[in-house]
C-alpha cells in the first residue's frame, strides 16, 4: 500500500505507459481481428519482417505489435489506477479537516521558513488590529478564524473545497482508465466496419 500511496512510483507508472503508448502510435499494430489467431498473427509477422528485420521477434514477443492490448499495458493501467485510488484515499480527511477546521495557532517558526512573510508594527491593540484585518479579508469574501490565546492568531481563506477538485480530478482518470480496461477487454469490436474520408455507411 506505501508502495502504491508513492508519487514517485506513481510518476514511474505513468511515464512507462507514455513510452508504450508512444511506441503504440509509431510502430505498426497487429489488426484487431488475427490477434488470438496463431496462422494469421504469423503471416502478419513476417509480412512485416522486412520492414523491422532482426527486431521483428523481439518487438512481437515484448507485445509491441499489439500494445494496446498487451498484458503489460493492461496491468500498467491497472496498477495507475490502484496508485491513484492510494495516493488519494489518505488525502482525503487532512483536506475535510482543513476545510471544516484548519489549525489557527501556528508557531512562529511557521512564518520565519514560509516563503511569503512580513511584519509589521502597529500602535493598535490587539482586538483592533484583528478587527480591521478581519473586516478586509471578510470584504473579500475570505473565511475568517481567530483565537487568542495570549497572541491573536488571525487565519483567512478562500474557496476552502477548492482542493477537493485535486480529488475529483484523481477520479475522472480512475474511470477514464477502467473504462479503457473494460472497453479493451470486453468492448465491442467490428473490424470490418471501415469508412474512408468522404464515404458514408448505414448504422449497424
Amino acid at each position: 500500500w506505501h508502495l502504491l500511496s508513492s508519487m514517485r512510483v506513481a510518476m514511474l507508472i505513468m511515464l512507462a505507459i507514455a513510452i508504450l503508448g508512444v511506441a503504440g502510435s509509431l510502430l505498426m499494430q497487429m489488426p484487431s481481428d488475427i490477434v488470438g489467431n496463431a496462422e494469421q498473427e504469423k503471416l502478419w509477422v513476417d509480412s512485416v519482417r522486412p520492414r523491422f528485420g532482426g527486431w521483428t521477434d523481439i518487438l512481437r514477443v515484448l507485445g509491441l505489435f499489439n500494445v494496446f492490448n498487451s498484458i503489460l499495458f493492461r496491468l500498467l493501467a491497472a496498477a495507475l489506477t490502484i496508485s491513484l485510488i492510494a495516493c488519494s484515499i489518505p488525502r482525503i480527511p487532512g483536506i475535510i479537516r482543513t476545510a471544516r477546521s484548519p489549525r489557527v495557532d501556528v508557531g512562529p517558526a511557521f512564518f520565519e521558513h514560509a516563503p511569503q512573510h512580513e511584519a509589521i508594527v502597529s500602535r493598535r491593540s490587539a482586538d483592533e488590529v484583528r478587527e480591521v484585518v478581519e473586516g478586509l479579508f471578510r470584504s473579500r469574501r475570505y473565511r475568517t478564524l481567530s483565537m487568542d490565546d495570549g497572541t491573536v492568531h488571525v487565519y483567512a481563506d478562500r474557496f476552502r473545497w477548492a482542493p477537493l477538485a485535486g480529488l475529483v480530478g484523481h477520479l475522472a482518470i480512475v474511470v477514464i482508465m477502467l473504462g479503457a480496461i473494460v472497453g479493451g477487454m470486453f468492448g465491442y469490436r467490428n473490424p470490418e466496419f471501415m469508412v474512408t474520408e468522404g464515404e458514408t455507411l448505414p448504422a449497424l
